[in-house]
């Protein structure tokens, strides 16, 4: 029996050095023990020390490769139980890649390597980027490696280095030291010295206090003298000396990129100037005549124990990590590309060691938010989206019957609650428990600012009511929070009344409103009004409500007058197609849309081309009234086009014709054949003569229209009666003609 007092000296487990560890897989639980483990192996991947414990091993990869969400844990062990997760980096190659900043100064950059067992590599200038130097040193072997780059030009240079694997990316997981050069500024000091030049020092310092450039000794009287020195990005002072106190250099210091800090005299009190200045980082970082020493370590050696790295220097985020019974649980997403994880499972606090279980699950990343009071919570997410953190507010409106929020320490936020109809907004904060005097949540109107509710002043669950819109902020201390663990809370219940409406209720208006509270048609707006079919000569493109004014014809103008501009007083036009009424109106006194109200007046009609009756009088004056009608889009008035009162005939679109109906005059026309019949156009003139064309005697050019009976005809038989050609006329004869009584002639 194994129990938590159990002693395992002399006990050494299976797996209880790395070269032994025993695999494990995603969904499996494994039971295991810590008794008697040892540091075997001294492997500090973290460099925490070297940890005695058991070893496992879990392949992470994937196919296709993906980010997975990894879960480990020790929960309810016998005894209690951590421990800690590495990566091995499977790729025992790598290349140092340098690059130099002045395209033309590359061939002055000379380097030495130090390799991992002291020898050293020497590339002298213009070997060292033969190609911009890029794979230049490849294939290298785990272990510290420390390279001297040294400008040999006469121009400041700057050089980045990266480290990366044999795949080509960029991987800082195999860089333990500084994996790029720590970018500085190159600066330029420039003095105008006076007689006494031995009298002139100077010397830069950091803000720790630290000299980190300096200058003394110079000999030449009146002259100009430079000197350059590079720093980090920071604060400096520049002190600038005269020993004997009568007076110094005027001075410069100027940056490599030709921005002047400093320009000055020396010296103000006669021993002494203090210039403060400062500096941002530069990548010009290998000034003319300088070095540059760049160390890192390369992982890679040879086998799965001699490859690790701590888990999240790798590429690799751990999510959480926390103890739990008897145990540790952690949670880390890991790298598509992350290959074998280790394992070392230690004794607790408190422990000796001994019995545990490791569980392991996997499973896709699926990125959002988790909060289920969010806006935006994700109900399939397990891990934080950091891209698009959980929204609480944005979703707040008039559809929101509730809110709660548990908030945290340090917070400080702020949003706007919109009625989109306007009107009454209410917000009941029942439930709510603010810090007063330290936290503090305020409700204001969004248009003037005035503060409807401040939780210092006012009790934590009262209701607001605000008009339209109100601005909600909220601020925390770092004292105590309902993330804390104390009863604090926010709680919302947000209600919105409609404002009462006001607006136009004729349905034919653009800004039509159902049912308004209050109507006022002098809001309506008629400009989208129109014809809205396409097949119509006044179609408007720009129409979104039709008003029935589609016109299929021709347009017709119709003006009124009354001579004494009273109006027609009740005379009226009416125009007829045939006995149809197609059109009627009349010129008012007083009516809106009148041109001159009681004298003149302008109607459109829409008719289609035809001969019609125009009927106009019927008032008390109709001497007084007289019409004009003009043609329109479309149309062409033919015969009457002016005229006072009377009945008149109007050819729209077409003339109207007229012609003789009686049937007697040579120039009879058949009645349905003309839109006005006029007997006074009737011709009486006659010929006389044959007027048969079958006759032996028709003349077509004697132009007869009148039968003399003077027509003769030509018979094959001279006893047409003897139908039977027996030579006479008989009962036979007879019978054969009412045979054939009735029946049509062959033509």
């Amino acid at each position: 029996t194994v129990n938590s007092g159990c002693l395992y000296f002399g006990v050494t487990q299976a797996n209880d050095s790395c070269a032994n560890a025993v695999a494990v897989a995603c969904g499996s639980t494994t039971a295991g023990n810590t008794g008697g483990a040892t540091a075997a192996g001294g492997y500090d991947p973290c460099g925490n020390g070297a940890q005695a414990g058991v070893w496992y091993t879990l392949d992470a990869a994937t196919d296709p490769p993906s980010e997975q969400l990894i879960t480990i844990n020790t929960c309810g062990s016998t005894v209690n139980t951590e421990f800690s997760l590495f990566q091995a980096i499977d790729t025992p190659d790598a290349t140092l890649e340098v690059t130099s900043l002045d395209v033309y100064n590359w061939a002055n950059i000379s380097a030495v390597i130090t390799n991992p067992d002291g020898s050293t590599t020497s590339i002298a200038a213009g070997e060292l980027f033969g190609t911009v130097f890029e794979d230049f040193y490849y294939g290298l072997e785990g272990g510290d490696y420390t390279v001297v780059f040294t400008n040999e030009g006469s121009v400041n240079d700057g050089l980045t280095a990266s480290v990366i694997d044999s795949y080509g990316n960029v991987n800082s997981l195999i860089c333990s030291g500084e994996c790029s050069t720590a970018p500085t500024d190159c600066l330029t000091l420039s003095m105008d010295l006076d007689f006494f030049p031995g009298e002139t020092s100077w010397d830069v310092v950091d803000g720790g206090g630290n000299i980190v450039a300096s200058g003394s000794g110079y000999s030449t009287a009146g002259g100009t003298v430079t000197e350059s020195f590079c720093v980090p990005a920071g604060s400096y002072t520049l002190n600038m000396y005269d020993a004997w106190g009568d007076g110094g250099p005027d001075y410069t210091l100027t940056t490599s990129g030709g921005d002047e800090v400093v320009n000055n005299s020396c010296c103000a009190d006669g021993l002494w100037n203090a210039d403060m200045f400062s500096v941002s980082a530069s990548p010009y970082n290998l000034p003319a005549g300088g070095t540059l020493t760049q160390s890192f370590t390369i992982f890679g050696g040879t086998g799965f124990c001699s490859s690790l790295v701590c888990i999240d220097d790798a590429n690799n985020t751990v999510i959480s990590s926390e103890s739990c019974d008897n145990g540790q649980t952690t949670q880390i997403v890991t790298g598509p590309y992350t290959g074998t994880i280790g394992i070392l499972v230690s004794a607790g606090i408190g422990s000796l060691g001994g019995p545990f279980d490791l569980s392991i699950t996997c499973e896709p990343v699926v990125y959002g938010c988790m909060e289920a009071l969010a806006c935006n919570y994700n109900a399939a997410a397990n891990v934080d989206d950091p891209s698009d953190p959980c929204d609480f507010t944005s979703c707040l409106d008039c559809d929101t019957e509730s809110w709660s929020y548990c908030y945290d320490n340090n917070e400080s936020w702020g949003f706007t609650l919109t009625n989109p109809a306007g009107g009454t907004l209410i917000v009941d904060l029942a439930g709510t428990i603010i810090e007063q005097g330290w936290d503090e949540l305020v409700i204001a109107d969004a248009a003037s600012g005035d503060v409807l509710y401040n939780s210092d002043a006012d009790a934590d669950d009262s209701m607001v009511i605000g008009t339209d819109a109100v601005t909600v902020s909220f601020t925390s201390d770092g004292s105590v929070s309902c993330v804390s663990g104390s009863d604090l809370f926010i709680s919302m219940a947000i209600t919105c009344a409609p404002a009462p409406s006001t607006g136009c209720a004729d349905s034919s208006a653009c800004n039509f409103i159902t049912a308004p509270d209050f109507a006022d048609n002098t809001l309506c707006d008629f400009s989208c009004n129109g014809c809205t079919e396409p097949d119509a000569i006044n179609y408007d493109l720009f129409a979104s409500v039709d008003d029935g004014s589609c016109c299929y014809g021709a347009f017709v103008h119709v003006d009124m007058f009354d001579s004494f501009g009273d109006g027609w007083n009740g005379a009226t036009y009416e125009l007829y197609l045939g006995d149809v009424l197609m059109a009627e109106g009349f010129l008012g006194e007083n009516e809106e849309d009148q041109v001159f109200p009681g004298a003149f007046a302008h109607h459109n009609i829409c008719v289609d081309a035809g001969c019609y009756t125009l009927v106009v009088g019927g008032g008390t004056f109709d001497s007084e009234i007289s019409w004009a009608l003009i043609s329109g889009y479309g149309s062409v008035v033919n015969g009457t086009t002016e005229g006072g009162a009377g009945t008149f005939s109007v050819g729209l679109g077409t003339a109207c014709t007229e012609g003789c109906t009686v049937l007697c005059a040579t120039n009879y026309e058949d009645p349905a054949t003309v839109d006005i019949s006029d007997d006074s156009l009737c011709d009486y003139d006659l010929t006389a003569g044959c007027t048969y064309d079958t006759a032996d005697n028709y003349d077509e050019a004697s132009g007869a229209n009148y039968d003399d009976g003077s027509c003769t005809f030509s018979l094959s038989n001279p006893c047409p009666t003897d139908l039977n050609d027996d030579g006479s006329t008989t009962t036979s004869d007879l019978l054969i003609f009412l045979g054939q009584f009735g029946t049509d002639c062959p033509e």
